[in-house]
């Protein structure tokens, strides 16, 4: 049965939905067909609270990455429709269409995209098929999996050492490449180099030196204060300011990984209350600079928030600048 499926559903389902479609009536939303709602129902038992928040979450998230017009308004950067381990290629024995996604050693930030993917798009897999997976992959994944749902984890899939064969039973040879154990494609075993560029599989590699980034986007970090957020943990800075107006300018950069970064601002030293001015999000601060400028209304303590909860095997190294400028003063700022 398909989770989309609108056959046999009982009264109080059937009601549960119409509830659902109406309290989203103010949401835009890429589909509002039944069929649409029911997937997001049956990911959370027909809770209509539960799958309302989802949505609305949903819908805020495609906002903020104008997902609705992406396609037009978004060119890929050519390393990336090079490079990215990526692809969709073939059809399951069930007639479903095959995406590949080379998470190579996959670690607790594979497994978050996975989440991630249950969290926003229910119900659209048949099956999620995991090879070649590190030892530690069935421990990390006990450790998150009660945070998806029942019907996410019966299409998980985790192939073992004779994963050649195994998948044969969810993907015919001649849907699969033969780099997988299939035998399309013959004499490009990957299927990297198929006609239809949306039909073919990138198997990544090393970027070459002229895809990097140029020395203009490069910070001196000899000029500016280190600090190690430790695996697992977050760590504040704080900044006081008197006079309403003043500007905060930061940057930072981090090495090798990236880093959630945010601001926040209180009232009081001792006060452990924070009022959010920049939410905390992850950014790819190891490949770009992250800069900014912060206008502070009121008079307080404000707070740079570093947040490194989400890794629980690496430290991330930051660098960074905080520079404030009073009001109406020149954009030199004066380091804190």
């Amino acid at each position: 049965m398909s989770v989309g499926d609108l056959d046999n559903l009982n009264s109080s389902q059937q009601e549960a939905l119409g509830k659902l479609m109406t309290s989203l009536s103010d949401v835009t939303l890429p589909e509002r067909d039944e069929r649409y709602f029911l997937r997001w129902l049956r990911a959370v038992k027909f809770d209509v609270h539960k799958a309302e928040d989802r949505l609305r979450k949903h819908a805020e998230l495609r906002k903020e990455l104008g997902a609705d017009t992406i396609l037009t308004d978004w060119t890929p950067p050519e390393v990336l429709t090079k490079y990215a381990p990526t692809g969709l290629f073939g059809e399951d024995r069930d007639g479903h269409p095959v995406y590949y996604d080379g998470f190579g050693n996959l670690d607790m930030k594979g497994i978050k995209l996975v989440m991630l993917t249950a969290q926003h798009y229910p119900g659209i897999e048949n099956h999620i098929i995991f090879i070649k997976a590190p030892r530690v992959f069935p421990f990390a994944f006990g450790i998150v999996k009660h945070l998806i749902d029942e019907t996410k984890q019966s299409k998980f899939v985790l192939l073992g050492a004779n994963w050649r064969e195994e998948i044969l039973q969810y993907i015919s040879p001649e849907q699969l490449p033969q780099v997988y154990g299939g035998t399309r494609c013959e004499p490009d075993p990957a299927c990297s180099n198929f006609v239809s560029p949306f039909r073919k599989i990138n198997m990544g590699g090393d970027v070459p030196p002229e895809y990097y980034l140029t020395n203009s986007t490069q910070t001196n970090k000899e000029d500016m204060e280190r600090l190690v957020v430790s695996r697992g943990s977050s760590h504040n800075l704080e900044f006081p300011v008197e006079i309403p107006g003043t500007s905060i300018r930061w940057e930072l950069i981090t090495i090798d990984h990236d880093i959630g970064f945010g601001w926040f601002q209180k009232f009081e030293a001792a006060a452990n209350d924070l009022s959010e001015l920049i939410p905390v999000k992850r950014t790819n601060s190891h490949v770009v600079p992250e800069r900014g400028v912060l206008q502070c209304s009121s008079p307080g303590i404000y707070v740079m928030k570093f947040d490194n909860s989400y890794s629980w095997t690496r430290s991330k190294e930051v660098y960074y600048s905080v520079k404030m400028d009073p009001p109406d003063s020149e954009p030199r700022g004066q380091e804190v």
